[in-house]
């Protein structure tokens, strides 16, 4: 029994080695929108919602429509944010490499979904910097929280959290790094 436990621990030892990391998303019935911190091991949408009841999930760069069999977005991109409708609660565990310090995220003029690429929360404030007059809203679809300068609104949303996503509107390109 006691060489399985010594085991364990040098197993354990190797995985922190090599920065192994698991992000649990929950998903709620309804819309949901999230993003990973962490780099995926397998990118494959089909593999990552296998025993989940999803709908349908949205990006910029696709949809993902499995009772249709439509699939133009086939691939988790840890640098995206992702719109999902969900039947039920549910969870996916994505497992890979942490991303890297200091990783940007460039934003365009107009909509974007802007992912959280950090484990913890984010200040709005800190993460646009002197950009912060270039945001027009960010908003968190679930709570409909909103963070709204240009009409006073900047009270309701304050920090981004670690796992969700958020529609942001800018009024020029900007690149913020987490």
């Amino acid at each position: 029994m006691k060489r399985v436990l010594l085991f364990i621990v040098v197993t354990v030892t190797v995985n922190l080695a090599i920065g192994q990391e698991t992000q649990t998303i929950f998903l709620k019935k309804g819309w949901n929108m999230v993003s990973s911190y962490i780099i995926p091991d397998n990118t494959d949408l089909d593999e990552i919602f296998e025993n989940v009841p999803v709908q349908v999930i949205v990006s910029p760069d696709g949809v993902y429509l499995p009772s249709h069999n439509v699939k133009t977005l086939q691939n988790w991109n840890y640098i995206s944010a992702y719109k999902i409708k969900m039947n039920q609660d549910a969870a996916i565990q994505l497992k890979g490499s942490p991303v890297p310090v200091n990783k940007s995220v460039s934003l365009t003029a107009g909509i974007n979904y802007l992912p959280i690429l950090s484990q913890n929360y984010v200040s709005i404030d800190e993460l646009f910097g002197n950009h912060i007059a270039e945001v027009i809203f960010i908003v968190n679809l679930e709570s409909m929280e909103l963070y709204a300068p240009y009409i006073g609104i900047i009270g309701f949303l304050e920090y981004l959290s670690p796992g969700k996503g958020y529609l942001v509107f800018m009024n020029n390109p900007v690149t913020v790094t987490f």
